[in-house]
């Protein structure tokens, strides 16, 4: 399903076997027919291999930090909504109440989340992913089935390699509207 929309990506001719004598509890996306499941596809086994040698999915195989760190950004482009107009966030002098200078301190703020108040949201821009903690996530109350699954593991603030529950998008509120 990820890369559905490659225009590299060759589709299969239809099946030839009769509809009538295959297997109609099962389904391949690739075929998008019923008579075997897209895991067992063949011609979908195939096609990858032949978009690997070709270099076209280097940032799936492998395990490197900029293959992972690719990879998600994949994700995330290809699952963004379009919006309406959108405007830069910026931090400015009126900001820095209270704030001691010179500092290195990060940057804290709060936002909506899908109508709930998130506190405390520590902002990377040099991520390649936008973390939202298990307690938070059950605390807005949003069903994990809601999730979608995700393959990429991803190094912890301690060093650890952690891997997702899964990924999800979610309405985002900043400012005073």
């Amino acid at each position: 399903m990820e890369i559905n929309d490659m225009k590299e990506l060759k589709w299969p001719v239809r099946m030839r076997s009769p509809p009538e004598s295959r297997d109609m509890n099962t389904y391949c996306e690739f075929h998008r027919d019923h008579g075997h499941t897209t895991k067992n596809c063949k011609a979908l086994q195939r096609e990858i291999e032949a978009l690997i040698k070709k270099g076209l999915l280097s940032s799936y195989i492998g395990d490197s930090n900029s293959g992972r760190k690719q990879y998600a950004r994949q994700y995330a482009l290809a699952f963004r909504m379009p919006h309406g107009k959108l405007e830069d966030i910026t931090v400015g002098t009126r900001d820095l109440e209270g704030v001691s200078l010179p500092h290195d301190d990060a940057l804290v703020i709060s936002a909506i989340v899908a109508n709930f108040e998130v506190k405390r949201i520590l902002v990377d821009n040099r991520s390649t992913a936008n973390i939202i903690s298990q307690e938070a996530f059950t605390k807005i109350g949003i069903s994990s089935q809601h999730l979608k699954a995700v393959k990429t593991p991803l190094q912890g603030f301690g060093g650890g390699v952690i891997t997702p529950e899964g990924v999800i998008e979610l309405p985002l509120t900043l400012g005073s509207g």
